[in-house]
């Protein structure tokens, strides 16, 4: 079964302070604060975690419902997407 997976750019840079992820792109200059759950999501996009994964690995985590923990993976994955910082890759 082919599945999509979501490799972080390998130009954007990241530092971790506390609970929260600052990332920045040097090919837009752009600077992005993720909170604690994105956070998670964003060390997760590492090309070998779909987003049902990366949910039920936040669902461990969080005390959050299914529904909307997959909701909130999806709506994060997109907009990482959007800005350019993660990628597509279809993985069997």
């Amino acid at each position: 079964m082919i599945y999509p997976t979501y490799p972080q750019q390998l130009a954007v840079l990241s530092q971790q302070i506390d609970q929260e992820i600052v990332l920045h792109d040097p090919r837009t200059g752009k600077v992005y604060m993720l909170n604690p759950t994105a956070s998670l999501i964003w060390s997760l996009c590492d090309g070998m975690h779909s987003t049902a994964e990366i949910a039920k690995e936040i669902q461990n985590r969080f005390r959050l419902t299914p529904e909307t923990i997959l909701t909130t993976v999806e709506k994060t994955v997109a907009e990482l997407k959007e800005y350019g910082l993660i990628k597509l890759l279809a993985k069997e």
